[in-house]
């Protein structure tokens, strides 16, 4: 088998035999495609030997494209447009959420109070509605505050999956009732689990086994190395004369919210063998944060540019209003025809009110974009770039290859924003002061992802991206926290035996979840913090504090201990040895009534692989832990 990460000429068996369908699936910040190919279990050693088995999707409700804009709506459509509110097909008065993969990561603080802010906005909604029961018929009242971006991403990728599942019905075959189904999903270099799993949670409520019965596989594969991927693949069909054996070339991916890199050595050329140089390296610096900025530009000129949310918040998603649309799309044609000289002309939408102070920038409803507005608009997403490949190019310029130092020839850009001719001149210029490095754009900027992503899932040119598992059980820990009668009004409460407080007892929380993606070389692990109390005198006795892990296979599992079958779960006690905590880390702590007692602050550890690991531990000190089965 091929080396992670190589990429060679012909097929690499992945063990996987017999008739399969693979799809591949992009899920991007800006637009979305769907790829597949049927295979009956010949092996494919190239792309020309898919020909054309391998197909892109485009029968989209309302357009014919190869890619469909990662955008949905919860807005109630016009009876007379009956429009799907989804992709092309949106109603011009609709709330639209878009850029919801840029949510799946983990937020900063700031970004977290913000959402939390507009989420408190959505309450407020709530607390209307209870006081005015006919409110809730007469307004539109948005369904994406109670949303998640992963419910969000799920309900759009819903509406992907039905619509591909209809044109495989449509066009009489009935494979997918008999045919296994494997998918490959395409995410950016540098996401963390979180994200991750966030979107294979979606994918899979998405693709569940009701439509789709066959579903055997789901694989990730790195957005640049399907690009990579399927780029060589093309060259090699086309006869790109690019690929010199001892030098090195970087695939840059610049989509919608990533700019990703990935760096390769050509070891030979026929049969092709390619070995990865150096890291997957990659920011948040895409297209998107280029209209971003435009709208920022907009702020303050425009007195109703409908970006800021309104009493009814956007639980915590971009939502955009018809106005901020309409410009936005507008600004598209802009931003992939500018190319670093000239101003440009934006109309804009009628019933556009200017800000006191700027009533000259917009002449008979056109607004200037002068060449130095447009540039500053690119600054944060070229600089990123920039930035990518000078660490890049240093990277591979620094490792040797059998003792020979590796050199970058040829920097290849992919991706829907690489077809900005000012990103690409700025590039080709950057790339200019090193001698003897060559900038291209890779054929099928858009959709050469998808394609690559179903080569993967087929073992063509690369090793098959390994199965993801999805985790059999839900697992958590049984606490007793404080009262807070907001969250806990009538439930039953016991008195602290040391601080005197009132709190709920045997409470039981789920830290990793059924359905949850086992990643195929990295195990799930979080950690939950539990502090542990008692007198002097059980700690010189050696007492041991017992803490409860539970597992339940349960769909959804029980809040309560209380209501905590044995016969359908599993419960496994962890007894800590007190004398096990060094005596100098002890808090100690007035008691209730007088006196005092001790506490230790102690971190539960859970690790889910092949089998699950759950270690107690006190500063990096494992204490005790105990395996099950998953």
């Amino acid at each position: 088998m091929a080396q992670s990460g190589s990429i060679v000429q012909g097929a690499v068996t992945d063990g996987v035999t017999g008739p399969r369908i693979v799809v591949g699936i992009d899920y991007g910040t800006s637009n979305t495609e769907l790829a597949w190919a049927q295979s009956d279990g010949s092996a494919k050693n190239s792309l020309s030997d898919l020909g054309p088995d391998l197909i892109v999707f485009r029968e989209w409700p309302e357009k014919s494209m190869q890619r469909v804009p990662s955008a949905i709506s919860y807005s109630p459509t016009s009876p007379d447009k009956h429009c799907s509110q989804w992709g092309w097909s949106i109603d011009d008065d609709s709330k639209v959420l878009k850029w919801t993969k840029l949510e799946l990561e983990p937020q900063d603080t700031v970004t977290e109070l913000a959402q939390l802010r507009e989420l408190t906005k959505g309450l407020d909604l709530v607390r209307e509605l209870r006081e005015n029961e006919t409110m809730g018929l007469m307004n539109d009242v948005p369904e994406h505050i109670t949303k998640s971006a992963e419910d969000v991403v799920r309900d759009f990728l819903s509406k992907v999956s039905r619509v591909w599942y209809q044109h495989m019905k449509s066009q009489g075959r009935y494979t997918l009732e008999r045919v296994p189904l494997d998918l490959v999903i395409t995410h950016p270099a540098t996401w963390k689990y979180e994200a991750m799993n966030k979107t294979y949670r979606a994918v899979m409520g998405a693709f569940h086994s009701g439509m789709f019965p066959t579903l055997r596989n789901v694989s990730f594969a790195s957005e640049p190395e399907s690009w990579a991927l399927y780029t060589i693949q093309d060259m090699l069909l086309k006869g790109h004369d690019v690929l010199i054996p001892g030098e090195c070339f970087v695939i840059c991916d610049a989509g919608g919210g990533t700019v990703d890199l990935v760096s390769y050595r050509v070891n030979k050329v026929d049969p092709l063998e390619l070995t990865r140089v150096g890291n997957i390296t990659g920011a948040k610096c895409g297209g998107t944060f280029v209209d971003q900025a435009f709208l920022e530009f907009l702020q303050p000129r425009l007195l109703n540019l409908d970006i800021e949310p309104d009493a009814v918040g956007t639980g915590g998603h971009m939502v955009f209003k018809p106005r901020s649309r309409v410009l936005l799309e507008r600004f598209e044609r802009i931003k992939h025809a500018f190319n670093g000289i000239g101003d440009s002309q934006l109309t804009v939408p009628r019933g556009t009110k200017v800000a006191p102070g700027y009533e000259d920038s917009i002449v008979n409803g056109v607004l200037t974009l002068t060449e130095q507005d447009l540039k500053d608009m690119f600054s944060a997403s070229v600089i990123g770039t920039l930035s990518l490949l000078s660490k890049q190019l240093t990277k591979v310029r620094n490792t040797k290859y059998k003792g020979i130092p590796c050199r970058v020839t040829n920097i290849i850009m992919a991706g829907g924003f690489s077809e900005s001719e000012y990103l690409f001149n700025e590039i080709t210029t950057f790339a200019n002061r090193g001698a003897d490095i060559a900038v291209q754009r890779a054929d099928d900027c858009w959709i050469g992802i998808v394609k690559g992503a179903v080569l993967r899932g087929m073992g063509v040119g690369m090793a098959a991206a390994p199965t993801v598992r999805s985790c059999p059980r839900h697992y958590g820990i049984c606490v007793s926290h404080k009262y807070e009668e907001w969250k806990n009004l009538g439930e039953a409460t016991v008195k602290d035996t040391f601080h005197g407080q009132r709190m709920v007892p045997d409470q039981l929380f789920w830290l990793i979840r059924q359905g949850d993606a086992i990643l195929p070389f990295d195990p799930i692990t979080t950690q939950f913090g539990v502090r542990c109390k008692f007198t002097k005198q059980q700690y010189d006795l050696g007492s041991s504090v017992r803490i409860t892990f539970v597992a339940s296979s349960i769909l959804e599992p029980p809040s309560t201990m209380g209501s905590f079958s044995r016969a359908e779960n599993e419960v496994i006690y962890l007894d800590v040895d007190s004398k096990k905590i060094p005596q100098d880390y002890l808090q100690k702590q007035k008691k209730a009534g007088g006196g005092s007692y001790l506490t230790a602050d102690l971190e539960v550890v859970f690790s889910v692989s092949d089998a699950v690991r759950v270690s107690v531990m006190h500063r990096d000190t494992v204490l005790t832990s105990v395996e099950t089965n998953l």
